[in-house]
Order: C-alpha cells, then structure tokens, then sequence
C-alpha cells in the first residue's frame, strides 16, 4: 500500500479510479460535439473498459444519426461483455434513422467460442446469440438492417443456423468490400450468397480460415466443401480488385486459382497464404500458386502480391513463370506467431535462459539467437557475387562490428555488404526492423539479388519479407528492401527502406492494408489473451 494511504487519513476511493475520471471526461467530450455531429464511431473494448463508460451510450445513439463507420472490438473474456459490449450496437439497429446510415461496418469479436462463452455465463445461450440478442434476426425473415451499407468486416462471429438471413441483414448482395476473418460457418455464409441468384457488386474480398475455425465447420467432409466453395463463390461473378485469400490445408490451391481468373482483368491487389499442419502443429505451407502459371502470368493489371511459402524457392517458383508478373510490391509472407510459439516452447523445455527475453520490448516478444547481422542503421547494399570457377561454396569468413552508430557489415566473397550512412529511424523502424541475416533471412538476400536484376520481376520496386499486421507488432522481424538504381555502379540496384523514401513509403500507406491482410493471429496478444 502506497505510503500516503497508510498514515490513517480517509481516502476518497473515487479519486483512484481511473474509469471513473474517464467516464466524467467523456461524457463532457460527448456533450461538446453537438448533434449529429458525429460521423465515426469505434469502440475498442479488448481492455475490458469498465460499465461506467459504456453507460453513455445513449449520447452517440439519440444524438448522433449521422454516423457513417462503426468499429467495434470487443472481448468475450471481460466481465462487462455481455450486460453492455453490445448495447451501442443493439440502439444502433433499433434506431432505424441511424441504421440506414452506416457505410462501414467493423465488428471483431475475437474468436467465437470465447465471445459465446462470455455471452452464456450472465444471460444463457441462444442458439447464436449476436444473431438473435445483439441484431434481433429472426428464422426466415430477410430484412435489412444496414441499408447503405459499403464495407464490412467481421471478425469471430458464427453464421449459422441464420446465413440466409445474415446475407440480407448486412445487405451483403450490394457490398464493395467484405472481409471475413476466422467466422465459423463462412461456408455457409458463401454458400446463402450463392443462392441468392445476384451478382455481386463486390470489388473487395478477404478472407481467412485457419485450423481451429475450420473445424468449427458444420460440414461432415470440410476437406471437398473449403474447395469448392471458395471456387463455385469466386466464379459466380466478376470485376475483384483486391483478393486475399489465408487458407489452411486440406485446400486444393490450383482449383481456386483458377476460379481466380475469372477476375484476372481487373484484379490489383492479391495475396495468396497457404497454412499446413505436417505434424500436427500449424504453420505457413508451401507456395500455393506454383501450379498455377497463368494466374500471375495474364494478370495485366496485377502491381501488389503477397505470397506464403519457403523464400529459398521463390527464385525457381518466378523464374518459371512464361511471363513474369508487372507487380510493383511482392510481399513474402511469414508468420511470426509460429516462431514465437515454436521458441518458446524451446526456451520453457530447455535450461531457460532469460537474457533471450527482449528487454526492449518490455519482455513482449522473444528474440532469437542470432549470428550474422546487420545493425538497423545501416544500409544494405548486395554486390554482384564472386563467380567461383572449381564448383566450390564460399561461406561468410568475416564479421566485422563498428558499434551502434557506426553500423554492422558482413563480407564475404557471394554478398558484400557496403556501408552507408544511418538513415533508417522512427517509421521505419516500427514496421520494419528485423537485423537478423542469418538463416532464411539469407535466402532473402539470395532471392532480392534475383528479383531486382534484369532476369527477375522488372517492375518490383518493395520487397517486403515477413508479418506487417497489427500495427507492427512483429515490426522487429520484418524487413523491407526497395530498388534504387543509383547503386547499380556498385554491382546491385536495391537497398532497405529509409524514412527518406518518400515517394516507396506513398506506395506502403496506400498498400498497407495489403500487407496487413491474412494475419495468422488475432488482435489481443494471443498469448496473454488465452492465459
């Protein structure tokens, strides 16, 4: 107990809540912006914000009818999950004029078992309780509750037994951008907008199936259903411009790919994420359009894709391509969830050794052991690599450190590293830090070397290596290289990306939802959020 509440005085409790003060600061902020004044509305309640918020609902809901974006994060492990997370929502859907008005939609529940689970303990279980408690659908009534709705995104929230009706509720045969992400039953929701007979207007679509919402699945063989229909959806209409697909295994990649063609004159954005599990442990496939030339070869409009699979065979996986692709931003995905799991079961089995613990992140994040490496300041420049003329195999034989400001180099006879001044700072940093240049991150170097010559992909401009989701949360692993011809006189023409790069970090913020999408992990740290 804090010394100044031990010297027997009375203490005024109320000035120790934070929630409180909160709640009286918002409700005056609420009040300052006048009616109808507000057109964004997001409510992130992964942090179990307390009721004494919540309960204002009621100024955005009767005073507010001109909203246009709803966001709503919300967690099914909060005490106040049940009784209030949703009553925003709930008035939202009763108020008609409000209603009609959104464009946006966000809805993130996290995960669905646990979101039912928090939802059963205060008020018993329905048969799908944000269906029929939260939007009050009802069994075989199509009505709509968003009216103008554009783009929606969900995330942990079933369908089933209400797809039909879901389908009408969100207005979804009119819809430009859905997303879906880890939503028990999207099969079925796929398979009701199939019925419906419409073609679709949609020019967005992602969507996201990982191992444990697969086998939420209601269908007896999920193996043939994913398939086929992912493929009979895809082909049901035309005219995708983004297209981001994260897929676990067993998926037939070539039949969806070729149900992806049916957009190829018109798609921009594409990311492919294969997930497999060969011993019983989730992980990033292979590379899952290798049987599937055509898709990036006849794809004229094709500039940002994101693909899975081991970096040591994207050079032979490209290089086979007739034609190669006019992609601008080529994004090798890498989920570093699995990594982070995988080490630290390593770190509890074996002899501990906490010094592996990264200070620097507050203990958040594991760092790996490390060889060869490059200081963050530093830039990087590949030369052309010595040819060796008796079949043997140069290794790096030289690592040389010069301190934190001086910067980090490796020589070698294949990859010489030249030094260049400090420029990589703040923004960088935050998505894209990762020093670490051994192990596949040389078969990174390796495949850029490839990909920015004049036998690789002649437009790639951003190379991007990693998991950019969440707001840089795995911003210590990523790397991102980008082309600068300047260098071409030193043997090479890419370096990594510096906050200087004005014109490549337009091309990221516009993109940056691409390399967002398909995150294999959820948005509360998925470690602390399931102990």
């Amino acid at each position: 107990m804090p010394d100044y509440m031990d010297d027997g005085s009375e203490v005024d409790l109320t000035s120790l809540d934070p929630f409180r003060n909160l709640s009286i600061a918002f409700v005056d902020l609420l009040g300052a912006l006048g009616e109808n004044n507000l057109q964004s509305l997001s409510l992130n309640l992964g942090c179990c914000v307390s009721s004494e918020i919540l309960k204002n609902k009621n100024y955005w809901i009767g005073r507010q009818e001109n909203i246009r974006s709803i966001s709503l994060l919300t967690d099914g492990g909060c005490p106040t999950f049940a009784s209030d997370h949703f009553d925003c929502l709930k008035g939202f859907v009763k108020n008609q004029t409000g209603a009609r008005r959104p464009r946006t939609l966000v809805l993130d529940l996290i995960e669905w078992e646990t979101a039912k689970g928090g939802w059963s303990q205060q008020t018993g279980m329905p048969d799908n309780f944000f269906a029929t408690e939260v939007l009050g659908i009802e069994s075989d009534r199509n009505e709509v509750l968003f009216q103008t709705l554009e783009t929606l995104q969900l995330v942990g929230v079933a369908f089933a037994p209400f797809a039909n009706e879901f389908v009408h509720s969100f207005n979804m045969m009119n819809l430009s951008t859905l997303q879906l992400r880890n939503c028990p039953s999207s099969l079925e929701l796929l398979g009701a907008l199939l019925e419906q007979g419409v073609t679709l207007k949609l020019k967005s679509f992602e969507l996201v199936i990982d191992w444990e919402c697969l086998h939420n699945y209601r269908y007896r063989v999920y193996e043939q259903a994913l398939t086929e229909v992912i493929v009979r959806f895809l082909a049901s209409f035309q005219g995708l411009e983004d297209l981001f697909l994260l897929l676990t295994k067993p998926v037939e990649w070539h039949l969806i790919a070729n149900s992806i063609v049916n957009h190829q004159s018109t798609l921009k954005r594409l990311v492919l994420h294969d997930r497999d599990r060969p011993e019983n442990e989730v992980v990033d496939g292979g590379i899952p359009w290798q049987n599937s030339e055509e898709l990036l070869s006849h794809s004229p409009r094709l500039s940002c894709f994101g693909t899975s699979g081991p970096v040591s065979e994207m050079e032979s996986a490209f290089a086979q391509l007739p034609v190669k692709p006019k992609c601008r931003i080529l994004h090798i995905k890498m989920s570093w969830i699995d990594h982070h799991k995988k080490f630290e079961e390593e770190l509890l089995n074996g002899p501990g050794d906490t010094d592996l613990l990264n200070s620097g992140s507050g203990g958040k994040f594991l760092t790996y052991p490390r060889t060869e490496t490059l200081n963050e300041a530093v830039g990087l420049t590949i030369q052309k690599p010595h040819v060796c003329h008796h079949g043997c195999s140069k290794k790096f034989f030289h690592l040389a450190f010069e301190g934190s400001n001086g910067g980090e180099l490796i020589f070698d006879e294949a990859f010489g590293l030249t030094k260049q001044n400090p420029q990589i700072s703040t923004r960088t940093k935050r998505i894209a830090n990762g020093s670490d240049f051994s192990g596949a991150a040389q078969a990174l170097l390796k495949f850029a070397r490839w990909a920015f010559s004049s036998e690789g992909i002649p437009e790639l401009r951003i190379l991007a290596w990693g998991d950019f989701s969440h707001d840089g949360r795995w911003g210590e692993s990523n790397v991102i290289l980008c082309r600068d011809q300047s260098l071409e006189p030193t043997g090479t023409n890419f370096r990594r990306l510096r906050d200087s790069d004005l014109n490549y970090w337009d091309m990221i913020d516009d993109n940056m939802d691409m390399l967002s999408a398909c995150s294999p992990d959820h948005v509360l740290w998925t470690e602390y959020w399931h102990s």
